[in-house]
């Protein structure tokens, strides 16, 4: 059992196989960043438009929605 298993990843196929999982697994890891990092700066910009809309704090779960009319 030990030689087929040394026998399957010293092949050409196993490395091109791991190559290829681990470029998908490294672009699929950067579009995550990438959409998390966008999530965080979305929350940013909310909170510092309320802020500039000089709401008090328990009004900024209705600002969306007033927001939209100014």
């Amino acid at each position: 059992m030990g030689a087929l298993i040394t026998w399957f990843t010293g092949s050409r196929f196993a490395l091109t196989v791991g190559k290829w999982a681990a470029i998908a697994l490294t672009i699929t890891l950067f579009l995550l960043s990438l959409r998390r990092s966008g999530e965080r700066v979305n929350e940013h910009l909310k909170l510092t438009r309320f802020r500039h809309l000089n709401l008090p704090p328990p009004l900024w779960r209705k600002a969306p929605s007033r927001a939209a009319f100014m």
